[in-house]
């Protein structure tokens, strides 16, 4: 059996230590969530304090929408750190009444804080009309990642 020490591990860019802290993982949501007409809808959130004003989080994000009774809802995908947007995400046409799409964005934050952080994960219509929207229930999930800087 051979054993492989080192003492640090190096990225490209030369910088050493780069490493998972602490990793904090939401599913939901935990009924269907809907929205008539335009406008932003939360799906579901997720906290994390980081352990150093150093760190940065790391977040990946799914969710899923569904246009109903209508036809042409636009719809994407943001993050928002606490009150703050930080990332709107693709965004995704519905052509049809009933009919679903799953929207996924990921983004690195510098967030400058030991102070517990709770990171949002919403659907926003982009486009116009009275049409209902739903974000069913268990299709979204987001994942933080607090990396060590």
């Amino acid at each position: 059996m051979s054993t492989l020490r080192v003492d640090t591990i190096a990225n490209t860019a030369g910088v050493t230590n780069q490493r998972v802290l602490q990793v904090v993982s939401t599913s939901g949501p935990a009924s269907t969530v809907s929205k008539t007409g335009a406008g932003s809808l939360e799906v579901i959130n997720a906290s994390i304090t980081p352990s150093s004003t150093s760190s940065k989080i790391y977040i990946m994000a799914t969710c899923g929408g569904v246009g109903v009774g209508g036809s042409n809802t636009w719809i994407q995908i943001q993050i928002f750190r606490d009150s703050s947007n930080i990332k709107n995400g693709p965004y995704q046409g519905i052509s049809l009444a009933n009919q679903g799409s799953v929207l996924a964005t990921n983004y690195l934050d510098s967030p400058s804080t030991t102070s517990a952080i709770t990171y949002r994960l919403q659907l926003e219509r982009v486009s116009s009309g009275t049409n209902g929207w739903d974000a069913p229930a268990a299709r979204a999930s987001i994942t933080l990642m607090e990396i060590a800087g």
